[in-house]
């Protein structure tokens, strides 16, 4: 973190700046109904069966499985773990696809897609 300080007139405001640049992904998410449709089973990567109540998501290659992330988006924060893969990212442009749970809590479900902040924990 690098601290940044503006002094005006007297008064001095400082504030920390990360050193890595801030990433923005496109996201969406995927349900039971999807899930019992292409997965007979539902089973994800990580090996356990899939709950769209639970704040997981299928990520792309760049995190492993087990890694736990921070989404931002707008004012809405989340924490979710990949625990399952996907084809998603080349072919539409996506790295995460959410649990139903966890994208409804940063937007509508009718959002579809949205472009959220990632910091891994």
């Amino acid at each position: 973190m690098n601290l940044i300080c503006l002094a005006i007139y007297g008064l001095t405001i400082c504030s920390n700046i990360p050193n890595e640049p801030v990433t923005t992904y496109r996201v969406s998410y995927y349900s039971n109904d999807y899930c019992v449709k292409h997965n007979p089973g539902c089973i994800t990567a990580s090996g356990e069966k899939f709950d769209d109540t639970k704040f997981t998501a299928a990520c792309s290659s760049r995190w492993r499985l087990g890694q736990r992330l921070r989404l931002t988006y707008k004012d809405n924060s989340v924490e979710i773990v990949c625990n399952d893969r996907g084809s998603f990212s080349e072919k539409y442009g996506r790295a995460l696809d959410l649990s139903k749970a966890a994208f409804e809590a940063l937007s509508p479900l009718s959002y579809g897609v949205i472009r959220v902040f990632v910091d891994e924990i």
